[in-house]
């Protein structure tokens, strides 16, 4: 298996802007805290998890492929 480079020209790459319109995103993490019960151990534990956050209105930034799906109400017709 040959360990070659890809080489990608950046320039011509699309700009990712978050959903206010601001392209500045910086880093930031938020805390998972792991209960000791799940790991074997007498107390929890806590893991950070690293995100981009936008630098204007601070929404954590979610690529479009990861984003849930808001699972639509179900409508119930009464008589």
């Amino acid at each position: 298996m040959s360990n070659q480079q890809i080489k990608v020209d950046l320039a011509k790459c699309d700009d990712v802007n978050c959903e206010c319109g601001n392209g500045l995103f910086v880093q930031g993490f938020t805390l998972k805290r792991v209960p000791g019960l799940l790991i074997g151990q007498p107390k929890d534990t806590y893991v950070n998890v690293d995100q981009l956050v936008c630098a204007s209105c601070m929404k954590m930034f979610v690529p479009p492929d990861n984003k849930k799906e808001e699972p639509k109400p179900k409508i119930e017709v009464v008589n």
